[in-house]
């Protein structure tokens, strides 16, 4: 997806987070959290039903003409009840919290092993422990 007015993109951010009572995820929320490490990867906002949202119904967003880059991912939460409760509050908005974004970056395909791996060394170490592979 992509804004329907151009401007500043945290700003924007927040707005349609707040108006689709979203969940902000992966390499975005880790930035938010303060625990980013890749960078250059379009934040993920996830919804706890895609199928409520039509054109009609995503206030600011508007779906990516052919051959532009999305400045934004919306996304269904496969499960959402997990998503939403353990998320945390930046902002006035829903951020994945860290081992769920743990979990999430260290399938994608976008550097999310290395994030993966940034969360379980500086974040979640004391957590999990150490596991030599």
């Amino acid at each position: 997806m992509s804004f329907l007015i151009r401007g500043s993109e945290g700003k924007q951010l927040h707005k349609v987070a707040l108006q689709l009572d979203a969940c902000i995820g992966l390499f975005a929320a880790a930035d938010m959290l303060k625990v980013g490490h890749v960078s250059g990867v379009p934040p993920y906002l996830y919804v706890r039903k895609l199928s409520e949202y039509s054109n009609k119904n995503m206030p600011g967003l508007v779906p990516c003409s052919p051959g532009e880059s999305p400045k934004i991912i919306l996304r269904q939460s496969n499960s959402p009840e997990s998503l939403f409760r353990g998320a945390v509050n930046v902002d006035g908005m829903n951020v994945a919290d860290v081992l769920q974004l743990w979990l999430d970056v260290s399938a994608h395909p976008s550097r999310g092993r290395e994030q993966a791996e940034h969360l379980r060394q500086n974040v979640l170490y004391d957590v999990i422990g150490r596991h030599d592979e």
